[in-house]
């Protein structure tokens, strides 16, 4: 789904669906509480993220010609940055912290426009059950969960 400024993009149930261009770039942010600063994080694809595949992880950066991570531990989030996207990046993602016990996720839908959809060229910011929306529409955004879904641009 595409919005419009100004507007969130679909919610879903710990989930939201994120749309970027055909042979663009899209940036996510997730944001993580102060204790899981020195835990691994990872971006990961598949429809569950027990079983989804790694694209990219910290603290050593798995290395991919079109995804990167960078985990900012002081100011307590981590971006994924995916470039020249393709039809078959189209899935469900995840960011994920590992922990000793059960690894904290939380999950956005990335779809592909191709050049005659509607191509988003701003930020959207989502929200799900299990995640925190960054939006000016939202005067008193309420933390559910260790890791939030933060800003995405495209």
């Amino acid at each position: 789904m595409t919005t419009r400024p100004g507007n969130l993009c679909l919610l879903q149930v710990q989930s939201c669906v994120l749309t970027a261009a055909l042979g663009g770039s899209l940036t996510v942010s997730c944001r993580y509480a102060h204790t899981y600063r020195d835990h691994t994080k990872y971006w990961c694809k598949g429809k569950t993220y027990e079983l989804c595949h790694i694209v990219v992880k910290t603290p050593r950066n798995r290395p991919s010609s079109r995804a990167f991570i960078e985990d900012y531990k002081q100011k307590g989030f981590f971006t994924v940055t995916m470039t020249s996207l393709e039809e078959r990046d189209e899935d469900q993602y995840w960011c994920v912290i590992s922990t000793s016990w059960r690894n904290v996720h939380t999950g956005v839908r990335v779809r592909i426009s191709h050049p005659s959809g509607e191509i988003p060229t701003h930020s959207e910011s989502c929200v799900g059950e299990r995640s925190e929306v960054t939006s000016p529409l939202l005067q008193h955004p309420r933390e559910v969960a260790p890791v939030k879904l933060a800003t995405v641009t495209t």
